[in-house]
């Protein structure tokens, strides 16, 4: 098992960084090249609604991303400090009241394009796990 650990500012700016951490811990080598765009679309997903709902863009607090790889899985945790909030009440984007809203695709998105997407109301802020099988 190998892991890794991202602390990121809440500003959009810190997005940048998500694609070198996965690089750097060599994803693009155990995922095909389809799996891993879709892993870098869901983490950006989960990261950008950590920093802009979870935490309002506050750069005093941070975005914690995690990465687990297993011999049979890769599994990103993403934690924030926010209120946190309940997936199963996000509208589908699809519908068509919903269909040019400019928001509302990110949890779409994520379960999309995980293998498994669990939510967890913490305590104190929201997890978000994506899980990838190899």
């Amino acid at each position: 098992m190998a892991t890794a650990t991202l602390i990121l500012a809440s500003s959009r700016h810190s997005l940048h960084q998500i694609e070198p951490f996965l690089v750097g811990q060599g994803i693009q080598e155990l995922v095909s090249a389809k799996t891993y765009h879709n892993m870098l679309v869901a983490v950006l997903e989960a990261v950008n609604n950590a920093i802009v709902h979870g935490h309002q863009e506050d750069v005093s607090k941070s975005v914690t991303v995690r990465l687990t790889t297993l011999p049979t899985s890769i599994t990103i945790t993403i934690e924030d400090s926010g209120a946190g909030f309940d997936a199963t009440s996000v509208p589908d984007p699809r519908l068509p009241e919903n269909i040019l809203k400019e928001g509302g695709r990110g949890v779409f998105l994520m379960r999309e394009f995980a293998d498994e997407v669990r939510f967890d109301v913490l305590e104190h802020g929201m997890r978000v796990e994506l899980l990838y099988k190899l």
